[in-house]
């Protein structure tokens, strides 16, 4: 059995950021709150979805809500503890151990914190492969998994239970009581067994973020580009199996609001190579579109992220400010996401973007020599 470390917490941090895609919440936050709970228990049973007894009932926790609200909302410490009893409640028996909610951000830290907190094991997994704009976009809902029950707490112990048997009701029924709630909360949903988890469960939620962020502390420390170290170490991950950088350059323009639980707007790039390229993100939590002089170079269900250009650490849509020096990274999404079931979920049609998907590979016209094939990745997801 592996655990999760003191020494892992600085690039578990760093690492998660980019697996946001500008969306999960502030890691640094989380990472203070990690350190706090690591100082008292050491480490934290880290479990592989074969370690879960097939019985054995886990559940995920995330933040929900808009991250630049969470910035300024912050957690009392209470409220994992009582999501996750509230669950047990619900379904009549314990909780054996914490799945991430989601990787990437503040979302692949928090889980470790509840995990510490309540002295249960860690999953090495998540439902989502990135982090996503709507509660309804995971596996569970690909699969046709109960999102019941959805229970919500915030920082004053306020508690709501939500049951349907619809992904997408439970995605605007928990968005309609986090306006409620200010704007963020602490939520736990879809419990689910040992067995059930095996067959869709995305493994390395906690040890992919670990080996990113190991890669560009690594690269920063030898002098050379933290970007091409993940794009070569992303490639070689049979998750994802390609990714690359769209752009270096300065930010010269930032539109943003909070609106209905989420963190929407947009923002322009303009490139610092001697050219005069602008990427335009347009982003709800997460980054949703990427276009370079008005061309599509990439899309959700795919990963875009923003990354300070000196340091490698994500910034978030949160934290987007003019004149930032940024680099704009892309990767392949999990193949379960390119399924016409998965489109209909994370695909730029289902949140307002008007074009048809195309892998972000072929939009940067890339080499298939360094591209993992599709093929590839579905046996390794079915398997």
């Amino acid at each position: 059995m592996k655990t999760l470390r003191r020494e892992d917490i600085e690039d578990f941090a760093l690492g998660g950021g980019l697996f946001g895609c500008g969306g999960g919440g502030d890691t640094y936050l989380g990472k203070l709150m990690l350190e706090i709970e690591m100082e008292r228990c050491g480490e934290i049973p880290l479990l592989s979805v074969d370690e879960v007894p097939d019985d054995a009932m886990v559940v995920l926790t995330a933040v929900v809500g808009a991250p630049s609200v969470f910035l300024e909302k912050v957690p009392n410490g209470g409220e994992d503890r009582r999501v996750i009893e509230q669950v047990e409640k619900e379904c009549g028996k314990p909780v054996f151990g914490i799945l991430i909610g989601e990787v990437g951000g503040l979302n692949s830290i928090l889980p470790a914190v509840t995990a510490a907190r309540l002295g249960l094991p860690l999953i090495d997994a998540d439902p989502t492969g990135r982090c996503v704009p709507s509660v309804h976009a995971t596996a569970f809902n690909i699969n046709h998994l109960d999102i019941s029950p959805i229970v919500i707490a915030d920082e004053f112990m306020n508690t709501v239970v939500i049951r349907t048997d619809d992904h997408l009701k439970g995605e605007r029924l928990t968005r309609s009581m986090i306006v409620e709630m200010g704007g963020s909360a602490i939520f736990a949903f879809c419990p689910i067994s040992g067995a059930q988890l095996r067959k869709i469960a995305l493994p390395g939620a906690v040890t992919h973020p670990i080996a990113v962020g190991r890669a560009i502390r690594e690269a920063r420390a030898s002098g050379k580009s933290p970007f091409e170290a993940v794009a070569r170490l992303l490639t070689d991950t049979p998750l994802y199996g390609w990714a690359d950088t769209l752009i270096e350059g300065k930010i010269v323009d930032v539109h943003r609001r909070s609106d209905t639980g989420f963190t929407i707007g947009r923002t322009v790039i303009r490139s610092l190579g001697g050219g005069q390229d602008e990427l335009e993100l347009e982003f709800k939590n997460e980054h949703l579109v990427a276009r370079i002089n008005g061309e599509v170079r990439g899309t959700v269900p795919d990963l875009i992220t923003v990354l300070d250009s000196e340091t490698g650490e994500h910034i978030g849509t949160d934290r987007l400010r003019y004149g930032q020096r940024v680099t704009v990274m892309v990767a392949r999404a999990p193949a379960m996401w390119r399924t016409e079931r998965g489109l209909s979920l994370l695909g730029p049609r289902a949140y307002d973007i008007d074009c048809d998907y195309v892998p972000v590979e072929m939009l940067n016209d890339r080499s298939s020599k360094t591209i993992r094939s599709e093929e590839d990745q579905s046996a390794e997801c079915e398997a």
